[in-house]
C-alpha cells in the first residue's frame, strides 16, 4: 500500500515515524505566519525553536529563508541530534523532521509564487501537512492535530 499523498509505502512511513528526528519544519514564504504558528505550537506543545539541520538535502526541501524548525520533546525516546551525519545513521533520512507543515502565504514578489509552487510539489520530504488557508484558527487546529498524530501522548 502506498500513502496517497506522499507516495511512500506504509513500511517506509512507519520507519520514518520511528527513526526520523523529533522535529517539525514549518515552511512558508511568510515569516509572520511562521513566527505566529511557531509561538502557538511552542505554547501548546512545549516545543523549542532550534537551529536548522546541516544535512545535504536540507536546503532543497526546507529552504532556510522559509523554514522555522521546532524540536518536539519525545516521551518515548531520547531526542536525536540533528548534527549527526545522515550516512552514519541506520536510517538515511534520520536527520529529516518527522513532520513538515507547509503554510501557503502571501508572496513578497511574483517569483516567490513560482518557487513555492515548485517546492510544495517536491517528493521525498516525508509526512507533510499543507495548509492552503489564511484562517489562523484553522491553521492552529490542523497543525496541533498533525503534531498529535505524529507524537501521540
Amino acid at each position: 500500500m502506498l500513502h496517497p499523498t506522499i507516495g511512500w509505502p506504509i513500511e517506509r512511513l512507519l520507519l520514518h515515524l520511528n527513526a526520523a528526528s523529533d522535529q517539525v519544519a514549518l515552511v512558508s514564504p511568510s515569516a509572520d505566519m511562521r513566527r505566529r504558528l511557531a509561538i502557538f505550537i511552542c505554547e501548546q506543545c512545549g516545543t523549542n525553536e532550534v537551529q536548522p539541520p546541516t544535512f545535504t538535502t536540507a536546503e532543497h526541501h526546507w529552504p532556510s529563508s522559509w523554514t522555522t524548525w521546532l524540536a518536539i520533546s519525545s516521551t518515548s525516546q531520547e531526542s536525536k541530534s540533528t548534527d549527526a551525519a545522515p550516512a552514519s545513521l541506520p536510517y538515511a533520512a534520520a536527520a529529516f523532521p518527522k513532520l513538515t507543515i507547509l503554510i501557503d502565504g502571501p508572496f513578497a514578489k511574483p517569483a516567490d509564487k513560482l518557487q513555492w509552487s515548485t517546492l510544495v510539489r517536491q517528493p521525498g520530504r516525508g509526512p507533510t501537512l499543507r495548509l492552503q488557508t489564511s484562517d489562523t484558527a484553522e491553521i492552529d487546529a490542523e497543525a496541533i492535530a498533525a503534531i498529535a498524530a505524529v507524537w501521540p501522548i
